[in-house]
């Protein structure tokens, strides 16, 4: 019939919050355009991609069984439903390799391919393996539209493509909803102790013992440092605390819910991120709407989401002394921490709004080579 809304294969993360009540960005980002005004226009076709489980080291067994399932129904929906196009967001690692395929199989059955990669990890992999490489290169080029996260992962993912490519690169800045997240800055004198938050997993990757290293070699500032998440370093980051003189002002506080993650941005001063790779971090998004300061690395997105001295600080990623500069003189300039968090939530209400998002994803839905 003629006014049959265009059906359109949604693979992404749909489940609810996790046990601990955690909402990930990818599934934050996937259910948010799932219950948008999107919905009265298309018919989504969703299939779920959720991780059964956080722990990174998985039998192939535990990602084949999952994978196989979703590939049928995957399969189900483009043999049955006739849709005009695949919507797929996809992280790095296994995950690309299996969404991948499913491009390819879309493009079989003569699908538009929209494909949105979602996670700087993928760096590693490009760096890791020749035939990630190729494999990259090989999707991309599968694609009708690739959404890409900035205007830097834009030209990251342009390079793998030939000079003369009909793929349609498209930048959609990640989103939130501003108004879930209270405007609220804390003040803050020069003596008073700093409340610095990590929100995140507690890997490597995320530069967890930079936070160690810096929270132990300060001398007399009085600067808290509370981590809020889970990870595969938890344990070892409170052996290295149980001689910790200073052990108190380094406090490890598990996974936080939204409920508990608004309390504990309402009371943080600074929110610091000190990772090595970040494809573009929602929790910036989160402090920047809350009015709390942000220093983090220049990796990924973060340059563009940070003006440097501006709305939040930057500093090179590994580089303790920067960090622990940067921490210093946020304690002893609050009125210039007050400038950067007024900017940010103005930046942060202006680019990264769901609503602005919503009519970005329809103008790529719209866009080029649609039905």
């Amino acid at each position: 019939m003629a006014n049959e809304p265009e059906r359109i294969v949604f693979v992404g993360s749909f489940q609810q919050p996790n046990a601990q009540g955690v909402l990930g960005g990818v599934m934050y980002a996937c259910t948010s355009l799932l219950n948008s005004p999107l919905g009265c226009r298309y018919e989504w076709l969703p299939v779920d991609s959720t991780a059964a489980t956080t722990v990174t080291e998985r039998r192939v067994l535990d990602r084949i069984l999952p994978a196989w399932k979703r590939l049928m129904v995957f399969l189900r929906f483009l043999r049955q439903r006739s849709p005009s196009a695949v919507l797929i967001f996809t992280s790095a690692g296994w995950s690309f390799y299996e969404k991948g395929l499913m491009c390819r199989l879309a493009r079989f059955y003569g699908c538009r391919v929209l494909l949105a990669p979602r996670s700087g990890l993928i760096k590693n992999d490009v760096a890791d393996s020749s035939f990630f490489r190729r494999y990259l290169s090989a999707t991309l080029s599968q694609t009708d539209v690739l959404i890409c996260q900035s205007e830097s992962w834009r030209k990251f993912y342009r390079s793998f493509l030939p000079d003369s490519t009909d793929v349609h690169l498209s930048v959609v800045h990640n989103w939130i909803d501003v108004n879930q997240y209270p405007y609220a800055p804390i003040t803050h004198t020069p003596g008073e102790t700093l409340r610095v938050l990590f929100l995140g997993k507690l890997d490597r990757n995320k530069g967890v013992y930079d936070l160690l290293a810096t929270h132990q070699s300060l001398g007399e500032q009085s600067i808290a440092f509370t981590l809020a998440g889970e990870g595969p370093e938890k344990e070892n980051l409170q052996k290295h605390l149980l001689n910790d003189p200073k052990a108190d002002n380094f406090t490890l506080v598990g996974w936080a819910d939204h409920k508990t993650k608004l309390r504990l941005l309402k009371d943080a001063h600074v929110l610091v991120l000190p990772s090595y790779r970040e494809g573009y971090p929602n929790v910036i998004l989160e402090a920047m709407a809350s009015g709390v300061a942000v220093v983090a690395t220049r990796v990924g997105a973060i340059p563009e989401i940070l003006q440097d001295g501006k709305s939040g600080t930057l500093v090179d990623p590994g580089n303790v002394d920067q960090l622990r500069q940067a921490l210093i003189d946020l304690s002893e300039h609050p009125k210039r921490r007050s400038q950067i968090v007024t900017n940010a939530r103005r930046i942060v209400s202006s680019r990264n709004e769901l609503a602005i998002a919503v009519e970005a994803f329809q103008s790529v839905l719209d866009g080029p080579n649609a039905p």
